[in-house]
């Protein structure tokens, strides 16, 4: 649940340049500390970090530390260092920063810490600072939510809501919370609501719908990614994860049509496409679409399960050629397949021909079956 977002809140500033640079008779030393706080304007943190290694503390008035861990603080918390940003802010605190700010940099530290308590203490003693800003209540909430304190993780979020009510992302993480809690049609319900009230965008619909999935709520994610697929009907992606929904509840046929209709876009899916109407027992158009699928032994491969699914043996036996020319009866599980098709046409002495080389364990066990199964027609062939 963690989400590194912690680069940011450039709204608050510490630094004005105000040169603390130390003037002899002779010349004038470079001020890195201004320079820093430049960098970090422009967003180069690596060097404002590079910049602020050179300062030799002892040479630092005392009234001038505080702004020195101050910028260092926000550089290594925008270097997601955050040992170093929490020890610079505290360090900022004990040579007399009192801005009120602070403690929301050291709150986002503490978050990069994981130190969830600390990250509401900070934001107690912060006082009303950050009210104006969004991302910082959602901080808030994370941490509630890391505490597994969901009472208070709700109340956060319904407040920022009210706060801020163009902003869908709290909506969204009341849709996440009622899941968490397992309030799943509570959560299909909120989450089609804020799909249909904000202006919402074909990721919003996909984040909540695998967000569904990952709970193991297959069902309850089929309307809102359903719904998504009329609105971005060709969303390759969308359709994607509504097809991967309906192979999680097992209908192989419907995951299939809706699969097709990416492939139209993507033929690099035909072959997924034709697996599931092999498993959907559909073999005509799993057939159709192996056709389709440019990479010769993923087709073959492929082509050959479809006939003995179907019962095609003599199909399958006829795709001997074939599979000799591409080099796949190397494989000992095309070489079992194709003794499986010879079995099931009775014609025992080809089947021995492929099994004979036949050395992995496991398949060499299920040879040995099919000797057995094979022997047992032979006695009585009514049997087979």
């Amino acid at each position: 649940m963690k989400i590194v977002f912690l680069v940011w809140l450039s709204v608050f500033a510490f630094y004005a340049p105000s040169p603390i640079a130390k003037e002899n008779e002779k010349q004038k030393e470079i001020d890195y500390v201004a320079l820093a706080a430049l960098l970090v304007k422009g967003g180069d943190f690596l060097k404002a970090d590079e910049a602020l290694s050179k300062v030799k503390l002892p040479a630092i008035q005392p009234e001038a530390l505080s702004r020195f861990y101050t910028i260092k603080g926000l550089i290594k918390l925008r270097l997601q260092q955050y040992a170093d940003a929490r020890d610079s802010y505290l360090q900022a605190q004990r040579y007399g920063q009192d801005d009120p700010k602070l403690f929301v940099y050291l709150a986002q530290a503490y978050y990069g810490l994981e130190a969830f308590d600390k990250v509401l203490t900070s934001l107690q003693q912060a006082g009303d600072v950050w009210a104006a800003n969004p991302r910082v209540w959602l901080l808030k909430s994370l941490s509630y939510w890391a505490k597994k304190d969901f009472e208070n993780t709700m109340k956060t979020l319904l407040d920022a809501e009210k706060q801020f009510p163009g902003e869908k992302q709290f909506v969204q993480r009341r849709v996440f919370l009622l899941i968490d809690l397992g309030l799943y049609q509570a959560a299909v319900q909120l989450g089609l609501a804020s799909l249909e009230n904000f202006e919402s965008e074909v990721v919003d619909y996909r984040t909540i719908g695998k967000a569904m999935i990952e709970a193991g709520q297959y069902s309850h994610a089929l309307p809102i990614l359903e719904t998504a697929v009329l609105t971005y009907p060709q969303d390759v992606k969308l359709l994607r994860t509504l097809s991967r929904t309906y192979v999680l509840l097992g209908q192989f046929y419907s995951a299939a049509t809706i699969l097709e209709k990416a492939a139209a876009q993507d033929n690099s899916l035909t072959s997924e496409v034709a697996e599931l109407y092999r498993k959907a027992n559909k073999s005509e158009q799993a057939l159709y679409f192996n056709q389709i699928v440019s990479e010769q032994n993923k087709k073959y491969k492929q082509r050959l399960a479809i006939y003995l699914d179907a019962g095609r043996f003599d199909d399958a036996i006829g795709m001997r050629d074939t599979l000799y020319r591409v080099g796949l009866l190397n494989d000992g599980n095309i070489r079992y397949a194709m003794a499986y098709a010879y079995f099931s046409v009775g014609k025992y002495k080809n089947m021995e021909e492929y099994l004979d080389g036949i050395r992995q364990p496991g398949l060499f066990r299920k040879a040995t079956q099919l000797r057995k199964a094979m022997l047992a027609c032979e006695k009585i062939p009514a049997q087979c």
